[in-house]
C-alpha cells in the first residue's frame, strides 16, 4: 500500500473517532514488566494475578510467569495458551510476568474498508492517537474480521532469540479464518511495552475450520476488507 493511501486511511480513521474521543475519559491503564528484561534478561517472575485483572470492561495481553505461555483478558474473561496455541480458560492461580491492561468504558468503531496489515493498522492507530491529542497513546483496541495470521506461544524462552532446545515457541500460520485481535498502540516504548521496531503489541484468537479456537502473540496479521476496528475510550 502506498504512502498516500495510508495517509488517506489515517485521516479517515481520525475523523471517524475524534468527536467520540473528546466526549469520553481515557481508559485506565496498567502495565507490569519490561519487555526486554522479561524476554532477554530472564526476569520472568510473577507480577500480577490474572484473577485480579479479569474484571468486566478490562482488556489485557501479555505473557505468563516463567514465560510458560500467552494470555488475553477479553472484556473480563481470561484465556491462556500453554505449550501450544489451544485457547483455554485461565485457572484461578494464573500469574502474568508481562502485562498491559486497560479498563475500557466504551469503544469508537469504524469499518476498515481496505485490506489491513499489521503495519497498516499501526498507521491508522497513530492517526487516531494524534487526533485525540495523545500521539504516543497508549490506545487499547479490538479488531474483528477474516484474514490471515501468524501466531506464536512462548514456551519458557524468548521466541526471538537463540533457540533453546525444548523451549522453542509453538507457532501457527493460518489463512482466511475468523480473527479477533486485541492489542495496544503505544509509541516510544519499544523494549518496554512493545517489541523492537513496532508501536503495537497484539494477541489474537483465530477459529480453525474444524471450530477449534487458538490464541497467541501476533507476529503478522492481514485482515480482509470489512474488518471492524474498535478503539477504547
Amino acid at each position: 500500500m502506498g504512502v498516500t493511501a495510508v495517509g488517506e486511511r489515517v485521516g479517515a480513521a481520525a475523523r471517524a473517532v475524534a468527536s467520540a474521543a473528546c466526549a469520553a475519559p481515557p481508559p485506565a491503564f496498567r502495565h507490569e514488566g519490561v519487555m526486554r528484561e522479561v524476554m532477554r534478561g530472564g526476569r520472568t517472575e510473577a507480577r500480577a494475578a490474572l484473577a485480579q485483572v479479569a474484571q468486566p470492561g478490562t482488556y489485557a495481553i501479555g505473557a505468563l510467569a516463567g514465560l510458560d505461555g500467552e494470555f488475553v483478558v477479553d472484556d473480563g474473561a481470561a484465556w491462556i495458551a500453554v505449550d501450544g496455541p489451544a485457547a483455554q480458560s485461565a485457572p484461578a492461580g494464573a500469574q502474568a510476568t508481562l502485562l498491559t491492561a486497560a479498563v475500557v468504558s466504551g469503544f469508537a468503531t469504524r469499518r476498515l474498508d481496505a485490506p489491513t496489515s499489521l503495519l497498516d493498522l499501526e498507521h491508522v492507530l497513530a492517526g487516531i492517537a494524534a487526533a485525540r491529542g495523545t500521539p504516543q497513546g497508549p490506545l487499547p483496541f479490538v479488531v474483528e474480521g477474516r484474514g490471515a495470521v501468524q501466531l506464536h506461544v512462548v514456551r519458557g524462552a524468548c521466541p526471538h532469540g537463540e533457540p533453546v532446545p525444548g523451549k522453542e515457541p509453538a507457532r501457527v500460520d493460518l489463512a482466511d479464518v475468523p480473527l479477533r485481535a486485541i492489542g495496544f498502540f503505544v509509541d516510544g516504548q519499544e523494549g518496554v511495552m512493545t517489541h523492537m521496531g513496532t508501536a503495537l503489541h497484539v494477541h489474537a484468537f483465530a477459529t480453525r475450520a474444524d471450530g477449534r479456537r487458538v490464541m497467541g502473540h501476533v507476529d503478522e496479521i492481514a485482515f480482509a476488507a470489512g474488518a471492524l476496528l474498535r478503539v477504547g475510550q
